[in-house]
Formats: C-alpha cells, structure tokens, sequence
C-alpha cells in the first residue's frame, strides 16, 4: 500500500514521470536487464525531465545545500553540508521488515531510483509484516523519534522537499510526526507532505483496523489538517 499509494502519489506530483494510475506505478520500477539508470525517463541526465520538481524552486534554493551524509559516495564537508546542486529531499517516516517489502523498504529505493534523496526513519523494525500469524520486533517511541530528529537540526541537515508518512503503531508518535512536519512547513512553506494513513482494510467485506483504534482521532483531528496528500484505502477513507 505504501508503494502504490504514498509514494506514487508523491512521484506523480513532482511531475516528471508518466505514470497513469498508482496501480501501476511498482511495475514500471523493474527494469530490463542492463537498462541504465540514466535511462529512465525522470532521472537525472535521462530523457525526461532532468530531476524530480521540488516545490518551490528549479534547482538549489535560496540558502540550501545538498547534504550529502555519506550517500552516493560523495564526501561531505564538516557538519555534512557541501555547496552541490540540490535533489528533492524526502524525509520518509513508515515501517522496516526484515522479510518482505512495506514501509520505507518498498519506498525508498524506488524514489531514489527515480532521482529523489530519501531520508528513511523507520517507525517499526518488525521481523515482517504484521498480516503473518506472527511477527516479532521493535517500535520506535516519540521520544527516539525527536532525539533523530534533534540530531539532523544539530546538524543544520532538516530541510526537506516532502515528507512521507506511513505505518505507525503509536499515537504519541504520531502526534510527534505532525510537530515535526509542521516545524519543516514554517521552515519551508512549500514542503509537500503526503500521508499514507496505514490504519486496516477489507477482508470478504468486512473491515477491521490493524493498528490501535487510538491513532483514528490523531489522524483525523491532527494530521488530516496538515497532510496535502492523503492516500487512504477504501475502509481507511470510510
């Protein structure tokens, strides 16, 4: 859901690749053998667009720098900041399984495929998905989330493009995602969040929620007022 939903969505609103409809959108990532990345119709130096869109700006924007934190083998400069051509920065909050692809697992490399810089904090560390009979693991508390996030400030390496959220067991860390995004919309008003609120689904026609009932109220009350994209299924949305 991740994959076709909040990141699919994100792609389609940069612009650049034309995909037509989300359904299809993990497909058209597997590539042929020996097809380059710079093949790629929306990657840099390929024969689309030249980048994703970031909102706001053509390129580098007004007192930004690329952060480099040790990705694509370049060196950083002290403080992990270096004067190169900005990507679109993702700061990408959803789950992590060992076994099998959801969450920043299904997400990350697709978009960094696709010539976004993605940030991946994971909300859960889970053995697998919890759809199995049964998975093990660990989950991230708000607290830890503000002490990462802490860290990048520090560094002055918190600016993004879009943040993109998904699973989440917790309510308070949910609640510590909105303070977070809505820190990154003062600094940036541009900042484009897409939400995937990962919350249950249909099964035979009946519905039923596989996180905490507690988290509805945070979504609708919190983080529906402060999301610009939401991609819900149909039982999420009803």
């Amino acid at each position: 859901m991740a994959l076709a939903g909040a990141a699919g969505s994100l792609r389609l609103w940069a612009g650049g690749c034309k995909s037509r409809r989300l359904g299809v959108f993990a497909d058209r990532l597997t590539l042929p053998p020996g097809l380059a990345r710079s093949a790629l119709p929306c990657a840099p130096g390929g024969g689309g667009s030249a980048a994703p869109r970031c909102p706001g700006r053509g390129g580098s924007g007004p007192g930004r720098a690329a952060c480099s934190c040790g990705s694509g083998g370049r060196a950083g400069r002290a403080g992990g900041m270096e004067a190169a051509e900005a990507r679109c920065r993702v700061l990408s909050i959803q789950s992590h399984v060992v076994c099998g692809y959801v969450g920043n697992k299904a997400a990350s490399f697709p978009l960094q495929v696709l010539g976004f810089e993605v940030d991946p904090v994971n909300s859960v560390q889970f053995s697998n998905h919890t759809g199995y009979a049964h998975w093990k693991g660990q989950m991230l508390n708000s607290d830890e989330l503000h002490e990462l996030y802490e860290g990048l400030k520090l560094n002055n390496v918190n600016h993004y493009d879009y943040v993109l959220t998904g699973y989440t067991r917790d309510s308070s860390f949910l609640a510590a995602v909105v303070d977070i995004v809505q820190e990154l919309k003062q600094q940036n008003s541009d900042l484009v969040y897409v939400c995937d609120p990962v919350m249950g689904d249909k099964w035979n026609g009946e519905g039923s929620m596989y996180v905490p009932k507690d988290l509805l109220p945070v979504y609708r009350d919190r983080v529906v007022p402060v999301a610009d994209i939401i991609t819900p299924n149909q039982f999420e949305a009803e």
